[in-house]
């Protein structure tokens, strides 16, 4: 019974002096047996401090100083200043937004109240009042969270100071207090979803429109900052006093242009008092958590660190996943089955979007978010046009990504499908099927559209006439498999060990793959319209590229 009890709520409610004994009697040897352990862990944090400590000495501080005296000698380079100070209402707020949301989904997971595992399975179950021992990891992840805050938006002040001010000023000393806040602020919110986790899972809805709105936030930034007074100042305001996420990014935006935060001490007033007020009652909260919730925590947050240093992100991903979803609801409309074997694998590809109708959501927010930026690199030249369309594709390869998750889930574990009278290849390449024919029939209308309005139609159509090829890349990274040890070994050159460059290739091949495929098409399409050249460079591009998925799919299969 005491397992499923709240950790330090003792049996049948008693509360006398003698459990809060036994609890301090353990901690006491707790510290005792973990010396030798706890002087490691310090001379291990020791040694990172002495490296950010040489770092801040040899690279921080004389490229701060001489980005202080360019600064001083050049002066406001007012085309950079302009475009800064329109994005930076609508950019911090976003930004500040996200890192709220950030806090909000590990508290799903993991969360700031997280216990070792011999703490949890062996010491937790025990009716005793461990409070104190959930305060005190509470009160580290609180000091963390507060610093990492307040050195972050330290930074993000002295940038947007000297690009749109040439100096600094005393308002940085604000915009750390601001950035104190939002990390206390974070931890609350943490704290509190990882105590009431089970009513946040309900409401994903309500975290998808939040995920949403940081998104509008961002993408307006970019467009007021590419296109400045595009976008009216009313619609930064209205975003600077939206909620706690804007009054926090106010003292930053002030610092930069003060005409437009004119208010901020209120903005961090309200910060600043909204965080304290959730800060005590995840104080409260913080210490009345479920032991199987914190040992179930526990098990995610090693399965994950297990997998990021085995350099599987995919799983480290999928272990996330596992413990924040919500329980899944049955689609309202169900197809029926269809008669024809080859129908079937589309078939579920559609039973699983309607149960996760999100992910087209962000597909064809994604897919817009594409043609959008294939837009505006067809209005510059250069290697502006270059950089928007390659955005652009990789902004595409990740909407067509959330179309594909049934072909990850199927290379994720082959077993089931040795049963099935299809080859792994031609089952892979039917859960492909409905995915390109939805972007094939939405971009076809973002080029119609493009057309009509008089918009750049070849860039459009260069976008539409590439998205078979990042279909294919996304299939040849579903059956890529784990990350190779020879690959995390790397080799060791004149020029240092070759680990990392590795890694990033062998992660990112295919989508580069079908960035060269997919980025011709555009970019001629975007300077003079498409050529039968172009055209069949993308054909046989696209061919090579499902030959790839082919034969990637069918090695992932003999593993």
């Amino acid at each position: 019974m005491a397992e499923h009890l709240p950790v330090g709520e003792l049996p049948h409610g008693e509360q006398d002096e003698d459990w809060d004994e036994l609890a301090r009697e353990v901690r006491a040897h707790l510290r005792e047996v973990r010396q030798a352990h706890l002087r490691e862990r310090q001379k291990s944090l020791l040694f990172y401090l002495y490296v950010v400590a040489l770092f801040a000495a040899f690279y921080l501080a004389p490229y701060t100083g001489g980005l202080l005296q360019l600064a001083e000698h050049t002066g406001v380079v007012t085309p950079l200043a302009e475009r800064l100070a329109a994005a930076l209402p609508l950019a911090a707020t976003g930004l500040a937004l996200l890192a709220l949301l950030a806090a909000v989904s590990d508290g799903l997971w993991r969360g700031p109240v997280v216990l070792d595992a011999a703490v949890t399975g062996w010491v937790l179950p025990a009716p005793a009042a461990w409070q104190g021992l959930l305060r005190a990891r509470l009160r580290f992840s609180a000091a963390t969270y507060a610093l990492g805050g307040g050195v972050a938006t330290l930074a993000l002040g002295f940038l947007a100071q000297i690009g749109v001010r040439a100096r600094v000023s005393a308002m940085l000393v604000a915009v750390g207090a601001a950035g104190v806040a939002l990390g206390a602020l974070a931890v609350a919110l943490g704290t509190l979803v990882e105590r009431y986790d089970t009513r946040v899972r309900a409401s994903s809805r309500l975290l998808g429109a939040a995920r949403l709105l940081a998104l509008v936030l961002l993408g307006l930034a970019v467009w007021a900052a590419w296109s400045p007074g595009s976008v009216p100042d009313a619609v930064g305001t209205v975003a600077l006093w939206s909620g706690p996420w804007g009054w926090a990014a106010q003292p930053l935006v002030a610092a930069a242009d003060p005409g437009r935060a004119g208010a901020w001490p209120a903005g961090l007033v309200l910060a600043a008092v909204l965080a304290g007020a959730l800060g005590t009652l995840a104080w409260q909260r913080g210490s009345q958590l479920d032991g199987p919730v914190l040992r179930a925590r526990v098990g995610s947050s090693r399965g994950v660190v297990a997998a990021l240093l085995a350099g599987d992100l995919r799983q480290a991903a999928l272990t996330v996943r596992s413990a924040t979803a919500a329980q899944s609801r049955p689609p309202r409309f169900s197809p029926r089955a269809p008669r024809s074997r080859w129908l079937v694998v589309p078939w579920r590809v559609l039973l699983g979007w309607l149960r996760a109708p999100a992910r087209v959501g962000w597909a064809l927010l994604g897919l817009a978010l594409a043609y959008a930026a294939v837009g505006l690199a067809a209005r510059v030249d250069g290697w502006e046009r270059a950089v928007t369309a390659a955005v652009a594709l990789a902004v595409a390869y990740a909407a067509a990504g959330q179309l594909l998750e049934a072909a990850r889930v199927e290379a994720d574990d082959v077993r089931p499908s040795r049963s099935l009278p299809l080859r792994f290849a031609d089952l892979l390449l039917l859960h492909a099927a409905l995915p390109v024919l939805v972007l094939l029939v939405a971009g076809g209308v973002a080029v119609g559209v493009t057309a009509a309005s008089g918009g750049a139609a070849g860039a459009a159509a260069g976008l539409l006439l590439g998205t078979p090829a990042l279909v294919a890349a996304c299939l040849v990274s579903a059956c890529r498999g784990p990350l190779p040890a020879r690959t995390l070994m790397g080799s060791d050159t004149a020029f240092g060990n070759t680990a990392i460059g590795m890694i990033a290739l062998w992660y990112l091949r295919a989508p580069l793959a079908g960035l060269v495929v997919a980025l011709p098409a555009v970019l001629i399409g975007a300077a003079r319209g498409l050529t039968p050249g172009v055209v069949e460079y993308a054909v046989l591009g696209t061919a090579v590229m499902v030959a790839w998925a082919r034969w990637e799919a069918q090695r992932h299969y003999a593993r």
